[in-house]
């Protein structure tokens, strides 16, 4: 189990580090210069605001299809074709329930209804290519689920790529969200391919009494989607219409999100790879134990190493947008910050997940919520999308630190104190040496940070923190 999860987490690494990240960095920065922080910041608040509602679109069904399938409780080919009769009818119900929210807060001109609708629709294609990769790693299937980790930004490099080379001086936002609409759609066809070779997929079944159940199943995973898209996703929102010039505001804030989200792209993936095998350890102390901390010591390593890195060159990392000031890099420095405790969430928030702690972490999630809620009505008004910005880094903390309190206590996780020492060790050193380095050292940032992130990982093996019997487990 640990070779695969280490193996399988290197895979997902590269493959996301070239395809993700090209696709955040190539074609979005590019999207966001051509069409402007203003139109760019409508994107962001109605792409926002529809995800508020992502509880209707997917109440759990991702979460609760993995562990029913990977914990052996059901069959993936019959309980599949349950769900997605269920996740057609529940997809119809998004899109109404977005179009009537958009007009009561405001969103009522013909052109910005179109948008939401479409922005919407892709929702629901996101949703779907997840479910049914989903299905694929809980029937085991984890190199094969690697292997199409990235497809949907591959395509939206091919297809956006070309609209913004060969179209630009008629590039609109609503090209980039039909780019967006295509990619999803073909590479929901790929994975359902994959689907059908290995005898997984059926056609949907809609049936009220199995919907129902699986909804029941599941509300505890929609409620903790809620309560999440409540407090990430708010802000946005709440910029764009708090503030008179709410549209340009999104626009900066989201120039500083965008590495977050990068950041957040592989962190993510400890948590789509721990979640089926956290799901099939329940009982299992002494594994989750070992599981959990091979987990975090990797996480900590590529936390620590974004932040450090990330905060060091923030101003050469901001300089690729046409806006530019110091604004974003303030934004940069606190969303960095924010990342370091969702990076340790994904470890705890998915072991708790997939054990079902569901009530108590729902408890967690409700108070960074109100948190969330409080902060941004204070500070979006007087300190504009930074005051958003530290909103999002105190609900992040908060929330990090009661998904480990929990589950240290669900779990008697042993506190490693040699572990904790190397990990302080490692931020402090890395620290040190990389803002040395920035400094002192006269090459172009683009080699220079790479280099300090190299420094980091050999500070990170010379402390023991990654160790070589892991490099070796991944390729025996």
């Amino acid at each position: 189990m640990k070779k695969e999860f280490l193996f399988n987490i290197a895979l997902l690494f590269v493959i996301n580090l070239l395809v993700k990240l090209t696709y955040l960095f190539l074609v979005e920065v590019n999207v966001q210069n051509t069409l402007g922080p203003e139109q760019y910041g409508l994107f962001l608040a109605l792409f926002n605001f529809s995800y508020l509602f992502q509880f209707i679109n997917d109440p759990g069904l991702q979460s609760y299809n993995t562990t029913s399938i990977a914990s052996n409780n059901t069959s993936g080919s019959d309980h599949f074709s349950s769900i997605l009769g269920l996740k057609v009818v529940l997809a119809l119900i998004f899109l109404m329930a977005v179009f009537a929210g958009g007009w009561l807060i405001g969103y009522r001109s013909a052109y910005v209804s179109q948008l939401l609708i479409l922005i919407a629709i892709n929702h629901i294609l996101s949703t779907l290519y997840m479910l049914m990769r989903s299905t694929l790693s809980a029937s085991a299937y984890y190199r094969q689920d690697s292997w199409i980790s990235a497809l949907d930004k591959l395509l939206m490099i091919a297809v956006i790529g070309y609209l913004l080379l060969f179209h630009r001086d008629s590039f609109s936002l609503l090209h980039f969200i039909f780019g967006q609409m295509i990619s999803f759609f073909i590479a929901c066809l790929v994975v359902l391919v994959l689907l059908i070779n290995k005898r997984i997929f059926s056609f949907p079944k809609v049936s009220l009494n199995k919907g129902k159940n699986i909804l029941h199943k599941a509300a505890p995973y929609a409620l903790i989607l809620l309560l999440m898209a409540s407090y990430n996703k708010m802000d946005g929102v709440m910029i764009e219409r708090l503030l008179p010039e709410g549209d340009y505001q999104a626009g900066i804030y989201a120039a500083s999100l965008r590495y977050m989200d990068a950041a957040n792209m592989g962190a993510y993936l400890f948590a789509a790879l721990l979640l089926p095998m956290f799901s099939s350890l329940k009982n299992k102390i002494n594994e989750i134990d070992e599981l959990s901390l091979i987990g975090i010591r990797l996480m900590m390593v590529f936390v620590g190493t974004v932040v450090i890195i990330g905060i060091t060159y923030r101003e050469e990392l901001m300089s690729i947008y046409k806006a530019f000031d110091n604004q974003y890099n303030v934004l940069l420095a606190l969303h960095l910050i924010s990342f370091a405790a969702v990076g340790i969430s994904y470890i705890y928030g998915t072991l708790l997940t997939a054990t079902g702690k569901l009530k108590s972490m729902n408890t967690i999630l409700v108070l960074g919520l109100v948190i969330n809620l409080i902060l941004n009505l204070v500070l979006i008004p007087r300190m504009m999308a930074t005051g958003a910005a530290i909103a999002t880094l105190v609900t992040q903390w908060v929330v990090m630190l009661g998904q480990v309190a929990l589950s240290a206590k669900s779990f008697t996780l042993t506190i490693h104190i040699k572990t904790v020492i190397s990990i302080i060790t490692f931020i402090a050193l890395s620290f040190i040496i990389v803002d040395q380095w920035h400094n002192y050292i006269p090459i172009p940032w683009y080699l220079s940070a790479p280099i300090g992130a190299i420094i980091m990982l050999f500070i990170a093996f010379f402390l023991g923190i990654v160790r070589k019997d892991m490099i070796f487990a991944l390729v025996k």
